[in-house]
């Protein structure tokens, strides 16, 4: 068998049912990938478990243990590590909480060799809800049901010639669109492995100041190919990193408090493309309209549907049937309005990781 071009990044810590689920998955789905797991976690359980190869008989990959992830340092030296391990021309990060399509991988790959003016490549993603007895979503492996909804004809291809005008869309509609999810496409390592050295000399003070710093250095390099097909599933509520950075402090109050918009504009000296004074203006402006959209929503959403939330768990809450009917009629509801939509979609293929009765 041809060895696959593409290297499979799966960074994790501790919450080890997540781990073997994937694990599972991947394994029965017979992975033709290189995958590199980089645990910054401390639980013996999983390291001894992948540690032994034969226990995964049909992945390629390699288990490498770094020291605890305490704080951002130890973080970023884990990710510096294992990002400088790939010989691959192409990578992919994933979570322990995710599932990918894997078929769709082959499309996305021969689209990358025969353009080489695109630096990355993939498709629509899904959130994947697992259910309680009582209807609620739960932060865990498997549940008695599921809910999986797909944002679907969101215009992600980013093909415009300029550089600066590609970085500009990506602010413009990182939160209309849902760009931010453009994060688990595959890319063109050599791009990835160079904005991923800057943390040798720049180490932000907030994730999302640096993930908006890798993706804008892809931007730089080449254009984005999106295509409107099912390929990457995320659960919601079940992301280690996001949940703990978020217990104290919004995205909005973290970038203020951390400064984290100073970063960003050291940054700028560490890019791909050298840019003119002008298209740094360019930069902050672009930044700036996304900063305050984002902050918009966010602050607004807080009100906004108070009296729903309020209606939805003094009717709704507690029966199971009755929240995933609700669940599906306000969809088709907010569709009525929405210019980006979402549909209800089942994956029978993942019910055996997901389901309590089948696991």
């Amino acid at each position: 068998m041809q060895e696959s071009p593409l290297t499979i990044i799966l960074t994790i810590k501790g919450r080890t049912p997540f781990t073997l689920r994937w694990m599972r998955y991947m394994n029965d789905m017979k992975c033709s990938h290189r995958i590199l797991i980089a645990d910054g976690g401390n639980d013996k359980e999983i390291e001894n478990r992948l540690k032994e190869y034969k226990n995964y008989p049909d992945l390629s990959y390699e288990y490498i243990r770094y020291p605890y992830d305490a704080d951002f340092e130890r973080y970023y030296d884990k990710l510096l590590d294992v990002v400088n391990r790939v010989q691959t021309p192409y990578v992919l990060f994933a979570d322990n909480d995710d599932f990918f399509i894997l078929d769709k991988i082959p499309s996305y790959l021969d689209f990358l060799e025969a353009n080489s003016d695109y630096d990355s490549c993939g498709g629509s993603h899904g959130t994947l809800e697992i259910l309680s007895d009582s209807g609620d979503t739960v932060n865990t492996d498997k549940g008695k049901g599921y809910f999986i909804s797909e944002y679907c004809n969101i215009p992600r291809t980013i093909a415009l010639e300029s550089p600066m005008d590609r970085v500009c869309y990506f602010f413009e509609h990182a939160d209309v669109d849902d760009l931010w999810m453009n994060w688990y496409f595959i890319f063109r390592s050599s791009v990835i492995i160079d904005a991923y050295n800057t943390l040798k000399v720049l180490r932000f003070k907030e994730i999302v100041g640096f993930e908006i710093y890798v993706l804008v250095c892809s931007l730089l390099s080449g254009k984005c190919k999106g295509y409107d097909e099912l390929f990457y599933i995320r659960q919601r509520g079940a992301s280690q990193l996001t949940g703990s950075i978020n217990t104290d402090f919004n995205l909005v109050e973290r970038f203020i408090k951390n400064n984290v918009f100073d970063d960003l504009i050291v940054s700028l000296e560490y890019l791909p493309v050298k840019l003119t004074e002008s298209e740094k203006d360019t930069f902050y402006r672009s930044m700036a309209s996304w900063f305050a959209l984002h902050a918009a929503n966010l602050y607004v959403s807080i009100h906004k549907y108070n009296y729903l939330k309020k209606l939805y768990r003094r009717v709704v809450k507690g029966n199971y049937y009755l929240t995933c009917y609700f669940r599906r009629l306000s969809m088709h509801a907010s569709n009525i309005i929405r210019k980006n939509k979402f549909r209800y979609v089942q994956v029978p293929l993942l019910e055996k990781y997901i389901l309590e009765e089948n696991v």
